[in-house]
C-alpha cells in the first residue's frame, strides 16, 4: 500500500501559521491550546517553536477533545493576549470555545484555528482565522471541481483531484 499526500506537510503549515501571526499580524503575545491529539500537538509544537524563536511570548496548554466546558482554561488566558491558536479538528468545539471566550469577556482576543476549523461553524464566530493550504477560488481547476461537486469546493478534494490528473497523465 502507498499513500500520496496531496497537501503540504504539517511542518510547512505550522511554519506558515507562525509567519502569519508574527509577520502579518505582528502579534507578540500568543496562547496556544492543543487538543492532545498528534495532529494538533505537532502543529502547536511547530508554531510555538517558530514564534518563540522570533521573540514572541507564547503560553501553551492542552485540552481533551471530549471537553465541552472551557471556562477554567479560558480563565488562565491573560487579558493582554493578542491571539489564541487552537489547532483543533472539531469545528463545533472551536465554536463552543469562541462562544465561551466571549461570555468570559475575552471576545476581543483574536482566535485562530487550523484547517480542521476551516468550517462555517467556526467562521460564524466572526473575526477568526483558520489556516489552510493555499487555494484560489478563481483557479480553473478549483472552479471545475466546485462545479462538479454541486458548488461545494471541498478544499481537500481539489488537491486530490489534481493529484489524480497527474497520476493519470503519467500513466
Amino acid at each position: 500500500n502507498y499513500f500520496f499526500r496531496t497537501v503540504p506537510p504539517d511542518a510547512a503549515q505550522g511554519t506558515s501559521v507562525a509567519n502569519f501571526i508574527n509577520k502579518k499580524l505582528k502579534f507578540k503575545r500568543v496562547y496556544i491550546i492543543d487538543d492532545q491529539e498528534a495532529y494538533s500537538t505537532g502543529l502547536a509544537d511547530t508554531v510555538q517553536q517558530k514564534l518563540r524563536a522570533a521573540g514572541v511570548t507564547v503560553s501553551r496548554d492542552g485540552v481533551s477533545q471530549q471537553q465541552s466546558d472551557f471556562s477554567s482554561l479560558i480563565a488562565k488566558i491573560p487579558r493582554d493576549t493578542q491571539l489564541v491558536y487552537i489547532p483543533w479538528q472539531l469545528p463545533p468545539k472551536g465554536k463552543a470555545f469562541g462562544d465561551q471566550m466571549r461570555s468570559a469577556g475575552k471576545g476581543s482576543i483574536i482566535l485562530m484555528g487550523s484547517d480542521g476549523l476551516f468550517d462555517d461553524a467556526f467562521a460564524s464566530l466572526g473575526g477568526v482565522y483558520a489556516s489552510s493550504f493555499p487555494t484560489s477560488g478563481t483557479h480553473p481547476v478549483v472552479k471545475a471541481f466546485k462545479k462538479a461537486h454541486g458548488g461545494d469546493p471541498e478544499f481537500f478534494g481539489a488537491p486530490s483531484y489534481v493529484a489524480g490528473q497527474v497520476v493519470g497523465g503519467a500513466i
